[in-house]
């Protein structure tokens, strides 16, 4: 049996030949994003580990983005801490009107093609548009990142859907995802894998990619991938990403 681009790149990050649906691994983690409105969980369980050192902390960016301005004083004291913890350790951050963080990450050359990423958000779906898995966790699961560079997973199941014909003027990706919203419902994808293909999602251009992925999350999706191609490597490349390593599925997957 063949391998989906999540099994693929999931099996590679955890050093394991294959992995299928359902089985439940330790995966590696290439970049690591918490935003404001997860932050001051985040700092909270980093607090209780007691680590004298977060190695992992250098492949990890904090997003004030949420929050911008701060609304009230509880946000704005998330902002100091948030400040005051990438400054000591070096992490990464995005201050108030830096940009979105699902922007500011691949726009930054913070990931690239094959990578696992995770962030306090279910959007981080978005990174799939860039044939990289991006995974929503909780602060406290960002926390255990930081420390161990690591985290478990259980590998989803894989929606392929093939997207043909073309859009036509006024239509966008967003559309296409409102329409799966109406005909799957908010759940009909819960912790599956949405696997994007097809003439008219090679025809999109990044900023729609990024909205199509992004949108998975909407289904309850755990993450959405798209495969490589010109487009993304030449994107990648423009924002400084590190070589990408593209992952395509196999025609047996399932």
């Amino acid at each position: 049996m063949g391998a989906t681009i999540a099994e693929k790149i999931l099996a590679g990050h955890a050093g394991a030949e294959h992995v299928s649906a359902g089985d439940v691994i330790v995966a590696r983690v290439d970049f690591a994003m918490v935003h404001d409105a997860r932050g001051a969980n985040a700092l909270k369980a980093i607090g209780r580990l007691n680590a004298v050192e977060l190695p992992f902390v250098k492949s990890s960016a904090f997003v004030l983005d949420h929050y911008s301005p701060p609304p009230n004083v509880e946000a704005a004291n998330t902002h100091a801490a948030m400040r005051a913890f990438a400054l000591r350790s070096n992490a990464t951050l995005y201050d108030v009107g830096d940009g979105i963080c699902h922007q500011v990450l691949p726009e930054g050359g913070h990931f690239t093609a094959g990578d696992l990423v995770v962030g306090t958000d279910t959007h981080s779906t978005t990174y799939g548009a860039f044939n990289a898995l991006g995974i929503g966790v909780e602060g406290t699961d960002l926390a255990a990142v930081l420390a161990t560079g690591r985290l478990w997973f259980r590998v989803p199941e894989t929606i392929h859907v093939k997207i043909t014909g073309r859009l036509p003027p006024g239509v966008w990706a967003k559309d296409v995802t409102l329409w799966m919203l109406g005909r799957f419902g908010a759940e009909g994808a819960n912790y599956r894998a949405i696997e994007y293909a097809g003439p008219a999602v090679r025809a999109m251009e990044i900023d729609d990619r990024m909205t199509l992925a992004n949108h998975a999350a909407e289904l309850g999706a755990k993450l959405a991938v798209l495969e490589a191609d010109a487009k993304t490597l030449e994107w990648l490349a423009a924002h400084g990403a590190l070589a990408p390593r593209p992952v395509s599925a196999d025609a047996n997957a399932n």
